[in-house]
């Protein structure tokens, strides 16, 4: 059958790894609400949409696959502008010869990124303002990293706001409930996150982070009045200590560690009456 553009739509490799979709689950099931069930799970489904799936898909796409590399590589090859009769080294030259990069160098992945913004533009400002700055953040963050080589700290710890905390906090503001324990669980996590990314660059400073993050929100758990989550929390630092997995080899591991950890905070926190 013919058609004009293809979206797949496939479980990553990894997926039990601390994320942005994970972030909205965790805050969906640690505050509460008394809205309507089918309005709260119509809303959290389609933040989870927008932030999973239509957003990595754009992050897939301009840094993963870095369109604009692909662009770049394709600099000197020769091509045919799509606009012929165009004046050589002119605004409409250059502009037929870039149309013509994309189409012969990056076919297949404009068009998904395209609709795949466009969709996540549109699903942000139907759930209203605050999604809306989380998705152009977003989008902003993945373009500008598409012209970043190697990411540092600094980079690093924007991204575990804008794609970690940032998330968190428009989830549970969606439900209209933000209690000081579940603040204090996300600010936790976006620690225990920003020392996964830097697992590659620098894995003794990474467990650092890592540890902290998972003691401070044992520390929340324990405050609220959950042994149970603080405890499984605690032992997962603890085990980090003795062990000292921390490298790029084990960050399956790590990620999986941490995302129960913050899971059981979850489900403890959102029955707190």
């Amino acid at each position: 059958m013919n058609h004009t553009i293809a979206l797949k739509i496939v479980p990553t490799k990894y997926w039990l790894a601390l994320s942005g979709g994970w972030a909205v689950i965790a805050a969906a099931l640690a505050t509460r609400t008394t809205a309507p069930a089918s309005d709260w799970i119509l809303r959290m489904a389609l933040l989870w949409a927008l932030v999973d799936p239509l957003l990595g898909t754009v992050w897939q796409l301009l840094v993963e696959r870095n369109l604009r590399k692909i662009l770049r590589l394709g600099a000197d090859m020769p091509v045919v502008p799509a606009l012929p009769y165009t004046a050589h080294h002119s605004a409409a030259h250059r502009f037929a010869v870039w149309l013509e990069k994309l189409r012969t160098h990056a076919d297949g992945v404009w068009q998904p990124l395209l609709v795949s913004a466009a969709l996540a533009l549109a699903a942000a400002a139907w759930l209203g303002w605050a999604a809306l700055v989380l998705a152009v953040m977003i989008l902003a963050t993945a373009w500008a990293f598409s012209l970043i080589g190697r990411a540092d700290a600094v980079r690093h710890g924007w991204l575990s706001l804008v794609m970690f905390l940032l998330p968190f906090a428009v989830a549970a503001n969606l439900v209209e409930f933000w209690r000081w324990d579940v603040a204090l669980l996300a600010a936790s996590y976006t620690v225990v996150y920003f020392g996964l990314l830097r697992l590659k660059e620098n894995p003794a400073q990474a467990g650092i982070w890592i540890v902290l993050g998972q003691v401070a929100a044992a520390v929340v758990m324990f405050a609220a009045v959950q042994p149970l989550a603080g405890s499984i929390i605690a032992l997962a630092a603890v085990a980090g200590l003795l062990t000292r997995p921390f490298s790029a080899e084990h960050h399956r591991a790590l990620h999986m560690v941490a995302l129960l950890g913050l899971l059981a905070a979850a489900f403890s926190l959102g029955g707190v009456g």
